[in-house]
């Protein structure tokens, strides 16, 4: 592809992403962004609260133990916790 061919291209390529600019809503970027922190903060106070009323520490499970199985209802108890905030955040 000669010069003028690969100038036309980036300049269809910058008009068409001027055209998907304009559309764009920053608002919109902004609340997603806050939607999701604030998911992902629910998710960790979940997490949190599920930790404090085991009768043992998830963490050293997890961790230093290796224990798959808590390691499958953490994630469990995390999908779920998941679920009920999407379906009340939106």
């Amino acid at each position: 592809m000669d010069i003028v061919g690969t100038h036309a291209v980036l300049v269809g390529l910058a008009v068409q992403a001027s055209r998907i600019a304009e559309k764009l809503n920053i608002w919109d970027l902004v609340s997603t962004a806050t939607y999701g922190l604030l998911g992902i903060a629910l998710s960790v106070i979940g997490y949190l609260i599920f930790d404090l009323i085991t009768p043992f520490s998830l963490g050293k499970e997890l961790v230093e133990d290796k224990n798959v199985a808590v390691g499958i209802v953490v994630a469990g108890i995390i999908i779920g916790i998941s679920i009920i905030i999407a379906a009340a955040v939106s």
